[in-house]
């Protein structure tokens, strides 16, 4: 009796394995692309000698009210504007310029003006973000926090339970309660003899 060979195939594995599907990233809106709403300089040839930045934006600002923005070149700098009702800051992003080698840039096809096409040889140079920025009234501490209540002392506590290595010497406490019974016990002791003689003159008396 022989036994059946077996032996997957590569066109058996392919077929059953699934293929992946591009799934465009969470709250972008699908747009047709037409040539009458594209900007002349939207081309290929647009985009030589030119810099292409990426300025990233809230989900509720609106860009078509947008005129100028307050562009700086200075590290660090956060220039500021109103816009439509709102404060807003303008910051760049340093270090996403690192990872703009994996990010392509995409511009108008100049045979068919109805797809889009790769730019091998352009990156992006600056990278932007805008946010809101929300102005925070002064805060009167005084009275916005409540003071904790005054724990009342107890007084004559004693400290018997010391850690390792520490003992009554250690701490000021413990010696205070430490000298009030030696002098409690010097006053038993002088009460005691002040006492004995008294009883021995009782007794001799009785004899």
């Amino acid at each position: 009796m022989s036994l059946s060979e077996e032996r997957v195939y590569e066109s058996e594995s392919d077929s059953d394995s699934s293929l992946a599907v591009y799934a465009p990233p969470r709250g972008t809106k699908a747009i047709k692309v037409q040539p009458t709403t594209l900007s002349k300089e939207a081309g290929t040839e647009a985009a030589d000698n030119k810099e292409i930045w990426l300025i990233k934006l809230p989900s509720q600002f609106d860009v078509r009210k947008l005129k100028t923005l307050p562009v700086s070149f200075v590290p660090g700098a956060k220039p500021s504007f109103q816009h439509d009702g709102g404060s807003y800051v303008m910051t760049e992003d340093i270090e996403q310029d690192q990872s703009s080698q994996r990010i392509k840039v995409l511009a108008q096809n100049n045979k068919n003006k109805e797809f889009l096409s790769v730019l091998p040889n352009k990156n992006i140079s600056r990278f932007y973000q805008i946010y809101q920025n929300v102005e925070i009234p002064a805060i009167d501490f005084n009275k916005a926090i409540v003071p904790k209540p005054m724990v009342e002392k107890i007084h004559g506590l004693r400290l018997r339970h010391y850690a390792t290595g520490f003992g009554a010497k250690d701490f000021p406490e413990a010696l205070a309660n430490v000298n009030e019974k030696v002098e409690v016990g010097k006053k038993h002791t002088r009460e005691e003899s002040t006492d004995e003689p008294a009883e021995k003159k009782s007794k001799k008396e009785m004899k």
